[in-house]
């Protein structure tokens, strides 16, 4: 500055050489001129020397694959459930089972009273052999009828006679059979057996109740395997690995560590929240993992390949926008880029840049497009 001031004056005193005799008013007038002369030439000294560098850090835009799951709350659901009651009515006789019982198929669960209908069943069996005695007899006396008739010693209208006998007390004993069969069959309902094995979850009935027809007994679960429901954003369903498997745990059970294979897709609730179902098969040798229980899950996405990655450090807000800083040159070139998430200390970008690029981490804040920079080296700086 100093310099520069000492060149102004002698422009002045080359341009205005001072006189041996002037007046005073003469040199402030002077003086005045080579004042106004530097405040012109001195700004335009520093507009051609330019802004002074800023010292930033910088790091290297990073590609690679990232295989990315999201961490979910999904529940437990039975894989089958089924109400059991019976098709008849009657009064609760026996009770074999209690709530939270695991049986077996086909293990006796409830029985009705059915008394009543095992009279009916023996009196319809004594009403059998007695019509297969008179069937007998009447096919004896048919067959003789018939030999008779045709020796022609018998006339057509008594042989008729025989062999309409022998048709009735044949229907007669159809019919009295397919009456025992139903009775039989009704005694079979008055017993309830469980049709697959599981765990009973209820039990609504006591001994000496009455029991309606078609009212729910209990309710049986098979927890050989359960489902895995999940409700996901719909945002990840096109990033969804259908054929990864799920890893599934539990702060019930905290060492328990399962994998469920993804069965169906199904639509949301509905209720504007914009989500999919999400149904998971998953074993349960166990049986610890109950209805309604809730599960820590890592839903797997599929791999992202190439994914540009740029420190969150690197990153500056102007407004609605998302800019970083790309040295060209050691000056700053400003760079629009569109935020698809994020990976731990990383952002994943999409913008009109490439990996091994080096962007601002440090020192960004007060930058502008073509800043001229200063760069320094920091080891601890990822990236470097």
């Amino acid at each position: 500055m100093i310099f520069i001031g000492r060149l102004a004056g002698h422009i002045m005193v080359l341009i205005f050489p001072f006189p041996r005799r002037a007046s005073k008013m003469t040199l402030i007038k002077r003086l005045l001129l080579a004042l106004s002369l530097q405040l012109v030439i001195i700004p335009f000294i520093h507009a051609q020397e330019g802004p002074p560098a800023s010292t930033v850090s910088v790091a290297e835009i990073i590609s690679e694959d990232i295989k990315k799951s999201i961490d979910i709350i999904g529940h437990v659901k039975a894989k089958r459930e089924s109400k059991l009651g019976l098709d008849v009515s009657g009064l609760v006789k026996n009770i074999h089972f209690f709530q939270g019982m695991s049986v077996k198929k086909n293990q006796e669960l409830l029985s009705l009273d059915n008394h009543a209908i095992n009279l009916e069943i023996k009196i319809l069996e004594a009403k059998i052999q007695e019509l297969i005695y008179l069937r007998d007899q009447a096919q004896r006396e048919e067959e003789r009828s018939q030999k008779l008739h045709q020796a022609k010693h018998l006339s057509r209208e008594a042989y008729e006679k025989d062999k309409s006998k022998l048709t009735s007390l044949a229907q007669q004993l159809l019919q009295t059979q397919s009456q025992c069969a139903l009775l039989k069959w009704k005694a079979k309902q008055h017993i309830l057996k469980a049709p697959f094995a599981g765990l009973l979850s209820s039990q609504n009935h006591e001994l000496g109740s009455w029991y309606q027809t078609g009212q729910p007994v209990t309710t049986l679960l098979d927890l050989s395997s359960v489902y895995v429901e999940v409700e996901m954003p719909e945002i990840y369903l096109s990033r969804l690995d259908r054929s990864a498997t799920l890893t599934v745990s539990s702060d019930a059970w905290p060492n328990l560590k399962q994998q469920a294979k993804l069965e169906a897709i199904l639509p949301g609730k509905g209720d504007g929240s914009r989500s999919v179902l999400l149904r998971y098969i998953c074993p349960n040798p166990e049986q610890k993992l109950l209805p309604h229980l809730s599960l820590k899950l890592k839903l797997p996405l599929k791999t992202i390949k190439n994914a540009l990655l740029v420190p969150k450090d690197s990153i500056v807000s102007q407004g609605p926008l998302k800019i970083i800083f790309v040295v060209k040159d050691n000056r700053a070139k400003q760079v629009i880029v569109n935020i698809l998430d994020y990976h731990k200390e990383y952002a994943r970008i999409k913008a009109e840049v490439a990996a091994k690029d080096k962007i601002v981490i440090r020192g960004n804040e007060f930058l502008f497009d073509g800043a001229p920079l200063n760069i320094v080296t920091l080891p601890s700086e990822k990236g470097n």
